[in-house]
């Protein structure tokens, strides 16, 4: 006897027939039949009685019925509370860039806790490349990273866009909005060239016909705090996603520079193993509400 024959004898009974039950489940007849044969040999009584209308239970198939339910609705208590304690040691480990872990995630992971309560989340900041080898090592559940995985062994889904800016500091003497060929006789501060956020950039602007080469570079940074305290200080101008500058716009400690016939924008995915790898329901479940509610949730 196990736990799977007492849930088609619920079944058998509650449809009324052995033939609809097959139907449901793609038994055949015969086998359905042998479960409850088998039954009935084990507890050495009629369980059911058969006719043209159907099945019915006997008065000792009576008995059997009420405590299959209670002996199946046990097992699965007993499973679902299984489960829930290991979802509650289940770390979510997050790999981000640092400008999606420090502007874009705070918030989202709010929402995350909240409707996965069981969850740990930890998240790390790491360069994007490095994000999708450590994904392909399973040292993180899922990575964000700026433009698409590079990795075919990778799925990615595009989770939100991002203007990008160019802003100077508030008391820096230039024009609100300038040519893009003015863009070569005014410094400017970047990221490092390793960095994909600054190769995504460098890409653009070449697509919007300037050349990277002859920008008047001023040095490179690797953060974009650095490169805000840079540009708030008179240094230079740069190049910034809006989502890291709204508090400085607001508070005018920065100000966006119009770039005629200019709009830049960054694209920002979610990573992670192939389905097909992905075992854990859970987990799947968590991450694709992460990719429904970030675009939303962004700080």
């Amino acid at each position: 006897m196990n736990i799977e024959s007492l849930r088609m004898f619920i079944k058998i009974v509650d449809n009324g027939s052995i033939t609809k039950t097959a139907e449901q489940t793609y038994i055949s007849q015969s086998a359905l039949s042998q479960q409850i044969k088998t039954m009935e040999q084990l507890f050495n009584t009629q369980l059911i009685e058969r006719s043209n209308r159907g099945v019915t239970l006997t008065c000792n198939g009576k008995v059997v019925y009420e405590y299959a339910r209670h002996l199946t609705s046990t097992y699965d208590s007993m499973i679902r509370e299984i489960q829930e304690n290991e979802e509650s040691n289940r770390v979510l480990h997050i790999l981000s860039t640092p400008i999606i872990a420090s502007y874009a995630l705070p918030c989202t992971l709010y929402y995350v806790k909240k409707n996965f309560p069981t969850y740990s989340l930890e998240i790390s900041s790491v360069a994007s490349a490095r994000i999708e080898q450590q994904i392909n090592c399973d040292q993180g559940d899922i990575g964000f990273i700026s433009g698409p995985p590079s990795d075919p062994s990778l799925t990615g889904q595009k989770v939100f866009s991002d203007d990008v800016f160019l802003v100077a500091g508030s008391e820096m003497n230039i024009a609100d909005t300038i040519h893009k060929e003015d863009l070569y006789h005014h410094p400017l501060l970047t990221l490092t060239s390793d960095q994909r956020t600054e190769q995504h950039l460098e890409k653009r602007l070449f697509e919007e016909g300037i050349d990277p080469d002859r920008l008047m570079i001023m040095f490179k940074q690797d953060s974009i705090e650095s490169i805000k305290l840079s540009t708030m200080n008179g240094y230079g101008m740069a190049f910034l996603p809006y989502m890291c500058i709204k508090k400085e716009l607001y508070h005018k400690q920065l100000k966006i520079i119009g770039v005629e016939e200019m709009a830049l924008h960054n694209d920002y995915y979610i990573i992670k193993k192939k389905a097909s790898e992905y075992r854990d329901r859970t987990l799947l479940k968590l991450t694709s509400y992460i990719e429904k509610i970030l675009a939303d949730t962004i700080c």
